[in-house]
């Protein structure tokens, strides 16, 4: 899904030379978008630059005790 992500945003991912990890032209390895915290921030940086807004919503009305 990762790279589905990073191909939505222009980039051109491949695998790296080991066949382990995608990597891209000019923006270095495709971040975990779903897995981690960084990742998901670096979607809306990216996101940004390209005029799409990303609105979290933490749902907190769904945990309430």
């Amino acid at each position: 899904m990762d790279k589905q992500v990073a191909e939505t945003l222009g980039w051109e991912p491949y695998l790296d030379e080991d066949f382990t990890d995608w990597a891209t032209d000019g923006n270095g390895w495709v971040p975990k978008f779903f897995t981690s915290g960084e990742g998901m921030l670096r979607l809306i940086e990216e996101a940004r630059k390209q005029g799409i807004l990303i609105d979290i919503d933490t749902m907190n009305e769904l945990f309430k005790r």
